[in-house]
């Protein structure tokens, strides 16, 4: 199966604070995989905040230099993981949380931030007011079309409470850099992924939801489509990742692999959830894949 869509996740507004502190936290931002980068940037903001035992917001990086791309100029630094093709078993994988990216935040130029963000909130918007989330590139809204999407919103990720309670929009863009639609949303703060479960030429978006408190980090999915410029939720996944380590670390982490079958054009098929579990590393170590097996305790969910 072929998955044309390409996405770059993560934080990317322009905000001074969240850049000043980024500059104090350097040794901690070391850690270079996705979730291990999330755990260093909230739990040093969160102690930049005083350390009170009450999450942060997640702050966001600084802007850089353009690379241009189907319907917006941006930075590419690394390009997050879509659908996998159909393996030998003829199933896809969507999502697989055992394996760490070692990838940094999109970084969007300052005159297309500009764009975006006008578009969007209106001439007077500013671009340290709003936060570029993400950025995904495929054919959304219906198939042939070379389109890009960025998740926006106000602020930036609030770690604290990102299901439902956070102002975000999905914004549209043509190939002529044109705004094409814009849909608000309550739910999930980063684009993971895309994909095309259904076969019908027209991409999904795999949205992340993450939240930190005590120490631990979790994620949650939701897997949406934006076909006629509506939102529609496919799947909903609770539970994806659950790092316990800057609190616990003699607890496990644990991550899912989602899995699925083909079922034919425009059919939407049945998803595979393998939960899995893996030793907290040590001495600053990353999160070694290799060390995750199957969770015992846990049924695997379909």
């Amino acid at each position: 199966m072929s998955i044309a869509g390409s996405v770059d996740p993560r934080l990317n507004a322009s905000s001074e604070q969240g850049f000043e502190a980024m500059k104090k936290i350097t040794s901690l931002t070391r850690i270079v995989s996705r979730k291990q980068s999330w755990i260093a940037l909230l739990v040093s903001l969160f102690c930049l905040a005083g350390c009170d035992g009450g999450a942060r917001s997640a702050a966001p990086a600084p802007a850089s230099t353009p690379e241009s791309n189907h319907a917006a100029p941006v930075t590419n630094q690394a390009a997050s993981p879509t659908a996998s093709p159909t393996n030998e078993q003829g199933t896809v994988t969507l999502l697989d949380n055992r394996k760490e990216q070692a990838d940094e935040p999109p970084r969007v130029d300052a005159e297309t931030q500009r764009r975006v963000l006008q578009a969007v909130y209106g001439p007077r918007a500013e671009t340290g007011d709003y936060s570029i989330n993400s950025r995904a590139s495929g054919s959304f809204t219906r198939e042939g079309q070379k389109e890009t999407v960025y998740l926006l919103q106000p602020g930036g990720p609030v770690a604290a409470d990102p299901n439902g309670a956070q102002d975000l929009t999905l914004a549209i863009f043509d190939e002529a850099n044109q705004l094409a639609a814009k849909i608000k949303s309550r739910d999930f703060n980063f684009i993971i992924g895309t994909s095309d479960v259904n076969g019908d030429g027209v991409h999904e978006l795999l949205l992340e939801g993450n939240f930190f408190n005590m120490g631990t980090l979790g994620s949650s999915a939701r897997l949406v489509e934006l076909k006629d410029k509506r939102l529609k939720i496919i799947k909903d996944f609770d539970g994806v990742y659950e790092n316990p380590c800057e609190g616990d670390p003699t607890e496990r982490v644990k991550a899912v692999l989602i899995t699925y079958r083909p079922s034919g054009k425009g059919s939407t098929p049945e998803f595979n959830v393998a939960r899995y579990s893996a030793p907290c590393p040590s001495n600053g170590q990353p999160l070694n894949a290799q060390g995750f097996v199957p969770a015992p305790d846990v049924k695997q969910d379909h």
